[in-house]
């Protein structure tokens, strides 16, 4: 049940990526599905299977292709008024971001799966240094009203646990600007909390590659 339950929450991954508006029923599931794994690893312990073997020689290549395909974002950085990030990257990017993936498979570590969908996630903010939309605008603004007065009226209670965490963590880095902190928050959580969650939890349910393959999926 398991299985088939991780099995459908990465097809409707994939059909988000086609346009399917299936993101509620997607986000349903994998909650489901986490919940689920959580109890069996709690009942059952970690699982004692094999995983693949972390082979060293990959990690430079892993990160090289990394960094290249970053500095390949960095370059297509533009400010013109443009409907996708893709219409300005080159296609040596997707190329990088397929080998990217396939060492992330190969090696199975966390590591090499947060360095990918970290790559991911750093698309929009690489490629529009000055932001993506107006929101990015409007929250940064909130949070320097928050660090400065302590805080807001009227009181924005569906984004107040976001303001709070960026704001905290603004005051514990000195120099680094507000707006920054707020762009990379959700990367930086996806990288250090999700994907080892993730990863553990599928680790559970699937073999390993199929294991690496759905975090990467999700």
């Amino acid at each position: 049940m398991l299985r088939v339950l991780a099995v459908v929450t990465m097809g409707t991954g994939a059909l988000v990526l086609l346009g399917w508006f299936t993101l509620p029923i997607r986000i349903a599931l994998l909650i489901t599905l986490l919940v689920c794994a959580a109890v069996r690893v709690l009942r059952e312990g970690s699982p004692t299977r094999s995983f693949i073997i972390h082979h060293s020689s990959f990690i430079i290549p892993m990160v090289a292709v990394a960094i290249a395909a970053a500095l390949i974002l960095i370059a297509s950085g533009t400010t013109e008024p443009i409907r996708s990030p893709w219409s300005v990257v080159p296609a040596p990017f997707f190329i990088l971001f397929a080998l990217g993936v396939a060492f992330a498979v190969q090696v199975g570590a966390i590591s090499g799966i947060a360095t990918t969908l970290l790559l991911s996630s750093l698309v929009a903010i690489l490629v529009y240094p000055i932001g993506f939309g107006f929101d990015h605008f409007i929250h940064a603004a909130a949070e320097r009203i928050i660090a400065m007065t302590g805080a807001l009226s009227p009181r924005p209670l569906f984004y107040s646990g976001h303001y709070g965490l960026v704001v905290l963590l603004a005051s514990a880095l000195p120099g680094v600007p507000i707006g920054l902190v707020d762009r990379l928050l959700v990367p930086a959580v996806t990288t250090l909390l999700v994907v080892p969650f993730a990863l553990h939890a599928l680790r559970a349910l699937l073999p390993a590659r199929t294991a690496v393959l759905g975090t990467l999926a999700l």
